[in-house]
């Protein structure tokens, strides 16, 4: 079992190669999970499910409160910058492309 083949792409049998979107089970795997717990939970059980939840996150259960964080908050949005190799603004040049200055814009009739 290889890591990679020739041509760079993940090798037979590579964990990363299933494409399961990064570990996470298909839509529709998560969809019929909900619908199972929905049909076996009543709404006292899963009250009693955050509760418990709650109160090991208040007592320091670090899991616990990133998770009830993570759904109430969300997660920070990833920014990335990006900058040229000089470490100013990346730029570009399009070509074809002519720049007309505000001064030399039409004017409506």
């Amino acid at each position: 079992m290889s890591e990679r083949e020739q041509n760079g792409r993940f090798g037979k049998g590579n964990q990363a190669a299933k494409g399961n979107n990064g570990g996470r089970p298909r839509r529709s795997v998560e969809e019929r999970c909900i619908a199972r717990l929905a049909n076996i939970m009543t709404d006292e059980e899963l009250d009693k499910l955050f509760n418990t939840g709650l109160s090991r996150a208040q007592s320091g259960d670090v899991a616990w409160a990133k998770l009830i964080l993570n759904y109430l908050v969300g997660l920070p949005i990833e920014r990335k910058e990006i900058s040229g190799p000089d470490g100013g603004p990346v730029e570009m040049a399009v070509k074809g492309y002519v720049s007309i200055s505000p001064d030399d814009w039409p004017t409506e009739p």
